[in-house]
């Protein structure tokens, strides 16, 4: 049936059910409001006549929290980060140093050395810098404070993390693994041989120096992986 709206205090219609619901819901009439319908003796509420249709409202503090940028916590992993990056920072000037060292004409070793040693020295020297621009990455990835709320981008994000830091620690691993077979193999060879430290050296020389190269790279990945999944933290319940 038909009914009348008291609407501040002024009253109108009759209505149908349907006008009414729609002005509920566009915020033209309020809940409050008293209506009245065709043939009954007492006002009663919208609210109270429409209970399907009317729209609750949420508190400020709900709307708030409904819109915010949600964001984690990033102090252990800037302190985390930034100390791998010093440390990173310290070995790159010390094989700077060392490097120039070689290469400065005016020493006695820069006679000693064949140029094939300082050729492995800066090769040496270009895995560092990787690996230290890759442990910045790291570093700068933990500022990122807001979280990411699509999921398909955060799912995204921490399988590739996931990925790179496997990789990373693989390579640290496999590098352990050869230079351990390594040192095993020369000791059980030249025990009780002194003369055999200088002919070993051509054999150690491989996994040492692959190790040199790559493992600050393998290294800088690992804490690019890591940083990453840190990054893509899932957002609070």
């Amino acid at each position: 049936m038909p009914a009348y709206i008291n609407h501040e205090g002024q009253q109108t219609g009759p209505f149908d059910d349907h006008v009414v619901i729609e002005q509920l819901r566009s915020g033209q009439l309020s809940p409050d409001d008293l209506s009245i319908r065709t043939g009954d003796a007492q006002w009663q509420t919208l609210r109270t006549m429409f209970p399907n249709s009317v729209v609750h409202p949420i508190s400020p503090a709900q709307a708030v929290s409904a819109t915010e940028a949600q964001y984690r916590k990033t102090v252990f992993p800037k302190v985390f980060f930034g100390m791998c990056l010093v440390v990173e920072i310290i070995v790159i000037l010390i094989l700077a140093f060392y490097f120039y060292g070689v290469i400065d004409p005016s020493r006695n070793l820069a006679h000693l050395l064949d140029k094939s040693v300082i050729g492995i020295l800066f090769v040496i020297l270009s895995g560092n810098f990787t690996g230290g621009f890759l442990t910045l990455l790291a570093f700068l990835m933990a500022f990122k404070r807001r979280i990411v709320r699509s999921n398909g981008l955060r799912i995204g994000i921490r399988t590739v993390s996931v990925l790179v830091l496997l990789f990373g620690l693989g390579n640290v691993g496999l590098w352990g693994y050869q230079l351990y077979v390594t040192n095993h193999a020369y000791s059980l060879a030249n025990t009780g041989r002194p003369e055999a430290l200088f002919f070993g050296l051509h054999d150690m020389m491989l996994p040492y120096g692959m190790g040199l190269i790559f493992l600050p790279i393998a290294v800088g990945l690992f804490l690019f992986g890591l940083s990453g999944i840190m990054m893509a933290k899932r957002a609070r319940a």
